[in-house]
């Protein structure tokens, strides 16, 4: 009894068991039981499970071995042979002892290879790590990156050698990381030189060349050389106030201040004198192909394009191109006369302003903008604005905005932010047309009123912090300021009736009768005329709130009476009186967008910049302009760590190592490059001296992974050979060799669609996770997790043990593996709503900031979650997926967003499966097994970098997240666990669904410089059985009635055309035919049945489609459209495929 009592006390007493531990020692119980009961199988997979948790727990390996053995499968045995060979290996590569098992037959001298393997491993590593130690400084940056990269490609998959290396690894990126401060002092210097050069001539009048400021041709180069280095110091220097000195190297005011003098030469006097001027006639009249060309030679502010508004009011300056020019121009006089209207006098009569338009984000930081997010800003007579994927009328709403502001400057004394941003935002919006000479009279930023209340502004104290400037935001003064502004403005006396309650002691109290006039109109110059007295809030109540001729009493009284005319426009059935108003302009019948390609970048979204990001880059371009070889190395350096590899400039960094004879980087650039892009850069031919040494002993590791897997495939374990191989590509692509493995030849079509050589999954969480931020987030939402599952959006107090709970919270977080992932991977997880909706996201290729690949799902009733609705059935998920480029919204297929019918409606607390793949440049997206949507990376980059999961409302269970590198190359073998879209191939025939095609690669057509646009004719049952001569005719209509010039497209801008008849049509066509579409360059070729035709018509039929996927009908063709790179844009959209070619081709 007395034993049994403290037993019973003790497991009283102990802490409860780890649910992962438990879970871990279940399944070794279940994997023994199950291979001592010859359940090979079940004993498979608990083993697998194991290794999920526990990549190198060898019990578990030696089990699959054993597993393997009772099966007879040599294959597996010698791939799980590597397995534990590597995962068991020490720092030096000595592998542990295998268990004592029947020998595979005719596989010893294998075996034994696959041993040697480890120790093969951790001498190429050590050899490489050795080479490093030559590395030092930033100049070597590039190096040591390719050193560690390498490095640990090497070791990868042999834990105690990664953790061996990863100190002396961590200590080389610290010795040799790129140094800023530097990169400034060199920028500072190259100004004065390139000062020095431009003013070593005589400077022309501005009149002495229509085209330029200067006489000499290399002088205006250097000048122009000089104003881009000093935009870039003026950058930094406002990348340095937004961040607050965060990231910002010490030594970086010095190195400003020494580069003052220049810096003021450079864009005092010299900016001024560049520029190519043109006349607004010849701008109009030049066709469409000149514009695009003369575009070219304007796109930068080395020099941009200039023109005089018709009356010579205004300068315009502008790289975005001739069109954004001619529109600027023709229209800024119109909105300036009519805010001198407005205000009742013109104050610049005889003092020309300046409009300076910028297509890019960053160019505003060059302009020195106030804020990281402004789209523009006035300085004196100096109007900054960014134009980017817009319209003329778009361009004179920005225009309006900002001369608002330059009026308001110059008229009077007191304008606070609230009160310009809020009139500047109303006269933005307060026209129909252009040509409007007055605004409307009666209008109200009614749109303004519940952004105001969702901010806290009807709120006394929350205004006043809008009021003296305390605010944390400043964009609260947009969205509140055009409310109090219209407020102010427009509120009569008689607009509204005091609250019921406060009615009778009002009439006491102030005994006035309302009289159909202004509450404050009458006020706001006397506010704006004269200084703040006695404060801002005192000054705006001595004004507004004095309790005088209906107005309120003080600022409690008045922030009440603010509310509520608010709140009347909320209503579901606003008041009469609210009729009064006018909404916003209605704008021209028709405004096209402007397609000037410098005013289309390919941006990702903008948010807060890391210091030097874009920056370090154009001053590497500008020092490599000026044959400055170090400095652009170390400009080129710094930029790769801030904003990643960009191909352009990874060539430009090869060249500049060229030249400063340093010929081992140059080849680890291009290296990196080749990589990168999946080997479709150019090979490289001969090894740099320095690194023959190690690049020999890379090239022996890489010679006994092939030579393993060359004997994998002789005794036909082609899992084995293929993993072999796979490493061998990965090891080769980071040494940048043009080793390909041999046996990627070897294998037939049967075993590339049966092998299976990857690595087992494992648990996404095993190596910790990581909360980051995102964008603009400035807080982390609540989330917590272990290896085997993931909480975003709830505390562990939040978190409910079963069941959801009703709430919206609306507190995005982001986390995500501390791993790096490149090549070929997947992830996935089962989701669990814990609240009744939910927005989730799978994101790929994290970098920072906003440089990533984004799915986003969301489900659920926001309804019923907010509390205002009652529970409603799941029909649909909302899908959408970018890579956050900035033109993506504007172009059909950059981003998608539709809806996901289901195959039956669900509750709100239905599980899901979710699934990202990787491929290189390529990410496919599938919704609880059900392939979604394909992505191709707008540069054809590999998506590489951080993964993992986010949720912007609601929170969600991640379940058992997974992660799985995969064997194979692109072009190579391919894993039949890694479903990835193929690419599409119209002579082919393709199974998957045709609604996914936009963003594959088309293959089986040479694409055209300008696109390419295929037509496919489907097949018809009645081909087969028709008269000859009816299907010979019918073909002959085909041919003929495809490839005509598309409207609105220069002839040297026109697409390739390619048609892909029914073969039975095309054995109709005639020679005669063929003949003339070759004359007409018409590709005609057949094509068999597509089975993922006919599946896009079945789930069109069964509803399984939103309408922007479905198929329209029985087309009697088809027409998609490829872009340059061979990406499948649009799918029978024709409106769009003219707004990409514009796009593509800038004109």
């Amino acid at each position: 009894m007395l034993a049994a009592a403290l037993l019973a006390a003790l497991q009283e007493e102990a802490p409860p068991q780890d649910p992962l531990a438990l879970r871990l020692a279940n399944a070794r119980a279940a994997a023994g039981a199950a291979l001592a009961q010859g359940k090979l199988d079940l004993a498979r997979h608990e083993y697998r499970s194991v290794l999920r948790f526990e990549p190198a727990a060898l019990d578990a390996l030696e089990g699959l071995l054993r597993v393997a053995e009772r099966a007879g499968d040599a294959d597996a045995r010698l791939r799980w042979t590597l397995a534990h060979a590597l995962a068991g290996a020490g720092a030096d590569g000595q592998a542990p002892r295998l268990p004592r098992l029947q020998p595979v037959a005719g596989a010893k001298e294998l075996e034994k290879l696959l041993l040697a393997l480890p120790r093969e491993q951790a001498a190429a590593a050590r050899a490489v790590l050795r080479a490093a130690e030559r590395c030092n400084g930033a100049d070597d940056a590039g190096l040591a990156l390719w050193h560690a990269d390498l490095a640990r490609e090497i070791a990868a998959g042999c834990p105690a050698l990664l953790a061996d290396l990863e100190p002396e690894l961590e200590a080389l990126a610290r010795r040799c990381a790129p140094d800023p401060q530097q990169v400034v002092r060199d920028v500072g210097a190259e100004i004065g030189h390139a000062v020095s050069e431009a003013k070593a001539l005589d400077l022309a009048p501005d009149t002495a060349a229509p085209e330029s400021g200067f006489r000499n041709p290399q002088r205006e180069r250097s000048a122009g050389q000089a104003v881009l280095l000093a935009r870039v110091l003026a950058a930094l220097s406002a990348q340095a106030r937004h961040a607050k000195g965060k990231g910002v190297p010490p030594g970086f005011d010095a190195a400003m201040s020494s580069a003052g003098a220049a810096l003021g030469t450079a864009l005092g006097e010299l900016r001024p004198r560049l520029g190519r001027e043109y006349a607004l006639d010849a701008v109009a009249a030049a066709a469409p192909v000149q514009r695009a060309l003369d575009n070219e030679e304007v796109a930068s502010w080395e020099m941009p394009a200039v023109t005089r508004s018709p009356r010579g009011w205004y300068r315009v300056e502008t790289t975005c191109g001739l069109s954004a020019l001619e529109a600027a121009a023709l229209c800024v006089e119109k909105h300036h006369q009519r805010l001198a209207n407005w205000v009742g006098e013109d104050p610049f009569v005889g003092r020309p302003g300046l409009v300076r338009l910028v297509p890019r984000g960053c160019d505003l930081d060059a302009e020195g903008a106030p804020f990281w997010w402004a789209g523009g800003f006035q300085g004196g007579d100096v109007t900054t604005l960014r134009f980017a994927m817009g319209t003329r009328e778009g361009l004179g709403r920005g225009l309006t905005h900002e001369l608002t502001h330059r009026f308001d400057g110059a008229l009077w004394a007191n304008c606070p932010g609230w009160l310009a941003e809020g009139r500047a935002c109303w006269t933005g919006a307060a026209y129909n047309t252009e040509d409007d000479t007055q605004f409307i009279g009666d209008y109200l930023a009614a749109g303004s009123f519940a952004g105001t209340f969702n901010l806290g502004y009807g709120d006394p104290g929350k205004l006043r912090t809008l009021l003296d400037g305390s605010l944390e935001e400043y964009r609260d003064n947009y969205t509140a300021g055009t409310a109090l502004w219209s407020y102010l403005y427009q509120a009569k006396d008689s607009d509204f009736t005091p609250r019921e309650e406060e009615e009778e002691e009002k009439k006491k109290k102030v005994r006035y009768q309302p009289m159909n006039v202004h509450l404050y109109r009458s006020r706001l110059e006397q506010f704006m005329r004269n200084p703040a007295q006695g404060g801002a809030v005192a000054w705006f109540e001595r004004c507004f709130a004095d309790g005088q001729d209906g107005r309120p009493e003080g600022l409690d009284e008045f922030t009440a009476r603010f509310r509520d005319f608010m709140n009347a426009f909320l209503e579901p059935e606003p008041p009469v009186w609210t009729r009064r108003f006018a909404a916003g302009g209605s704008g021209p019948a028709h405004d096209p967008l402007l397609y000037d390609r410098m005013s289309w970048p390919n941006d990702h979204w903008r948010c807060p910049p890391a210091f030097g990001e874009e920056h370090a880059g154009f001053a590497g371009e500008i020092l490599a302009q000026r044959r400055r070889a170090l400095p652009a190395i170390r400009a080129l350096e710094w930029a790769r760590s801030v904003d990643g590899p960009e191909r352009r400039r990874l060539e430009i960094l090869a060249a500049q190592y060229q030249a400063a004879e340093k010929p081992a980087g140059a080849f680890v650039t291009r290296a990196e490059l080749r990589r990168l892009l999946g080997g479709s850069a150019p090979a490289q031919t001969g090894l740099p001296a320095s690194l023959r040494t190690t690049l020999g002993r890379v090239a022996d590791l890489i010679g006994k992974l092939e030579q393993a897997a060359s004997a994998a495939e002789a005794a036909g374990a082609g899992e084995t050979a293929l993993w072999l191989s796979s490493r061998a590509f990965r090891v080769a692509a980071a040494a940048g060799l043009q080793t390909a493995p041999r046996s990627a030849e070897a294998l037939d079509a049967a075993e590339r669609e049966t092998v299976r050589a990857c690595p087992p999954p494992r648990a996404f969480g095993l190596d910790g996770w990581v909360g980051q931020l995102r964008g603009e987030e400035k807080s982390l939402g609540p989330w917590h997790g272990n290896p085997g599952s993931l909480v975003l959006g709830f505390s562990p107090e939040e978190t409910p043990a079963t069941g959801q709970v009703r709430a919206l919270p609306r507190r995005p977080v982001f986390v995500r593996s501390p791993r790096t992932l490149r090549e070929r991977y997947s992830f996935r997880a089962e989701l669990e709503p814990l609240t009744p909706y939910v927005e989730g996201e799978l994101i790929a290729g994290f970098r920072g900031g906003n440089r990533y690949v984004s799915f986003r799902f969301a489900f659920g009733s926001a309804g019923y979650a907010a509390g205002t609705s009652p529970v409603e059935e799941i029909r649909a998920i909302q899908v959408s997926y970018t890579e956050l480029r900035e033109r993506d919204g504007a172009l059909w297929g950059g981003a998608r967003d539709f809806t996901l019918p289901l195959p039956r409606p669900r509750g709100t607390d239905f599980t899901a499966t979710v699934e990202l793949l990787v491929d290189g440049p390529d990410a496919a997206f599938y919704f609880d097994g059900a392939l979604v949507g394909v992505l191709h990376t707008a540069d054809g980059m590999l998506i590489e970098g951080f993964a993992g999961f986010a949720v912007s409302a609601g929170a969600l269970r991640f379940l058992d997240p997974l992660i799985q590198e995969h064997a194979g190359w692109r072009g190579g073998p391919r894993c039949p666990c890694f479903e990835a879209p193929a690419p599409w191939n119209p002579g082919v025939a393709s199974s998957w669904s045709w609604e996914t095609l936009v963003g594959r690669a088309l293959e089986g057509v040479d694409a055209g410089e300008n696109g390419t646009l295929v037509v496919y004719v489907p097949d018809d049952e009645d081909d087969d059985a028709s008269d000859p001569a009816e299907r010979s005719q019918q073909a002959r209509y085909e041919v003929e009635a495809v490839g005509e010039p598309l409207p609105e497209i220069p002839a040297e801008f026109q697409p390739r055309w390619a048609l892909f008849l029914p073969q039975a049509l095309y054995d109709a066509l005639d020679a005669g035919v063929l003949e003339a579409a070759a004359a007409r360059h018409l590709l005609v070729a057949p094509h068999p049945p597509h089975p993922g035709y006919a599946l896009w018509i079945q789930r069109t039929r069964e509803g399984r489609l939103s309408p922007g996927r479905e198929l329209r009908g029985r087309p009697s063709s088809i027409v998609i459209f490829a872009d340059a790179g061979g990406i499948i844009r649009a799918v029978d959209n024709g409106p769009d495929i003219p707004r990409w070619l514009k796009v593509l081709r800038g004109f």
